[in-house]
């Protein structure tokens, strides 16, 4: 699959509500090592450690999205994926001037 489907392909997996399972499918797409739903619902992000996670909380979906945002940026895929995306939205990127991209 190119950039663009695997970004696609994620967009919707994160769009309907992105729980355990949703990580464990998505990280392969992205070239990262899979991971069993069941050590995503035990597991706590770093961000939960500190002391305004007491106050703030995290749903599991919050959870979910930071842990595959902080897999994302450690992946050596992310470097392709980023230069992928900056062209195939520049459309929606460059405020009306197809091809180049926004301010």
């Amino acid at each position: 699959m190119n950039p663009a489907g695997v970004i696609s392909e994620a967009e919707k997996a994160i769009g309907s509500g992105l729980g355990p399972e949703g990580v464990s499918g998505v990280l392969p797409m992205l070239g990262s090592p899979g991971m069993p739903a069941c050590l995503l619902e035990e597991g706590r992000i770093y961000s939960e450690h500190l002391p305004m996670a007491d106050i703030l909380g995290f749903t599991l979906e919050q959870r979910c999205l930071h842990f595959l945002r902080d897999a994302l940026d450690r992946a050596p895929a992310a470097l392709i994926y980023s230069k992928a995306a900056s062209r195939d939205c520049t459309s929606s990127l460059s405020n009306g001037r197809k091809g180049s991209p926004g301010p």
